[in-house]
């Protein structure tokens, strides 16, 4: 009996470990794979809509198309550098074609689509500058010898101030949401999977109200 009594925990240890793994797996993928799945459906859903813009010939619809599509950045996915090189694409196209206001549209959106990804998802460097030239080379043209370089060129080096309140609840939210979606699953099931009831209860209800929150707030 000593010896099968060691055996019996070292199984139930090594069961639990297996259990708590497989929660955290599983809570993880509950986390991550909706934020994916919504930057994958929204770009390509923002890609399709430029098309259908540049199809009638809706330059202003096809640009804001292409900017939300490069906003909605993710790692594993490639829309976001798509609609950042078709808007790179049309700023040339229209300098080649001597048409300055819809290069400094497209220059202009560009420009915006990078500052919007920030963080290790953000563009380099090189790709703002490109933005910039464009956006400065535009206006010059535009405004011709009353254009102050100088002062266009500090305008643009001066990046945007802090975000939004509503930016930064949202923010807050989806971490929230991580934390009460992580605690319903540490908290709200035993070890062998099973709900407890007021943990579970509460976890459960304050993750889907963050969720519901944070996408209401983007």
């Amino acid at each position: 009996m000593s010896a099968e009594a060691p055996a019996t925990e070292q199984s139930a240890s090594a069961g639990g470990r297996a259990r708590l793994l497989a929660k955290v797996s599983l809570g993880l993928a509950l986390v991550l794979l909706p934020v994916a799945a919504r930057a994958l459906v929204e770009g390509r859903v923002e890609l399709a809509r430029a098309d259908a813009a540049r199809d009638v010939g809706d330059l202003d619809a096809e640009l804001r198309h292409l900017g939300r599509a490069a906003r909605w950045a993710a790692p594993i996915f490639d829309h976001d550098e798509r609609a950042r090189a078709r808007l790179r694409e049309r700023a040339e196209q229209a300098e080649d074609a001597g048409d300055d206001a819809e290069a400094l549209a497209a220059w202009r959106e560009l420009r915006r689509a990078l500052l919007s990804v920030r963080g290790p998802l953000g563009p380099d460097a090189e790709s703002l500058a490109l933005a910039n030239e464009g956006i400065l080379a535009a206006l010059g043209e535009r405004a011709g010898p009353r254009f102050d370089r100088a002062r266009a060129e500090a305008e643009l080096a001066a990046l945007p101030g802090p975000e939004p309140v509503r930016s930064h609840l949202a923010v807050a939210c989806m971490l929230g949401w991580i934390v009460a979606t992580l605690g319903f699953f540490f908290r709200g099931l035993d070890g062998q999977g099973r709900l407890i009831p007021g943990p579970a209860s509460r976890w459960g209800v304050g993750a889907v109200g963050l969720l519901i929150a944070w996408i209401a707030l983007m």
